[in-house]
Order: structure tokens, then C-alpha cells, then sequence
């Protein structure tokens, strides 16, 4: 355990290139992040649903029906 932590290890060039690599999984869940924030901003704003789409008319309160 020691060793793992020491500098003699964490200098190597694998370790170096290990810790660049970490940055591309990094970004790729830092822009999912963001894309869900944007989305629940828009949901919750209520700027992301389109007038008029079936899926706002399904949210809309219908009338009952006439009674005979």
C-alpha cells in the first residue's frame, strides 16, 4: 500500500499517461452533467415544450363530457 502512493510510483510514465487518459472519461460525464441540467432547467422553466405538441395536450386538464 505504501508503495502505491509513493512518488517513485506515481512519477512513472505510465501513471502520467493513466491520469491524461482519466481526462477523456471525465469530460465525456462532465458534458452529460451538463446536458441534464440543461434539460431539467428547460422542464422546469417551461421554455423546452413546444406549444401545441401531443405531449402538452396530454398534460392539459380535458373538459368532461356532456351529460345526456
Amino acid at each position: 500500500m505504501w508503495y502505491a502512493r509513493s512518488a517513485e510510483l506515481m512519477g512513472t510514465d505510465l501513471m502520467k499517461t493513466l491520469r491524461w487518459l482519466r481526462v477523456v472519461g471525465d469530460t465525456v460525464f462532465a458534458v452529460g452533467v451538463l446536458a441534464l441540467g440543461w434539460f431539467v432547467l428547460g422542464l422546469k422553466t417551461g421554455w423546452s415544450l413546444i406549444p401545441g405538441t401531443q405531449q402538452q395536450r396530454a398534460l392539459e386538464p380535458t373538459e368532461p363530457a356532456p351529460a345526456r
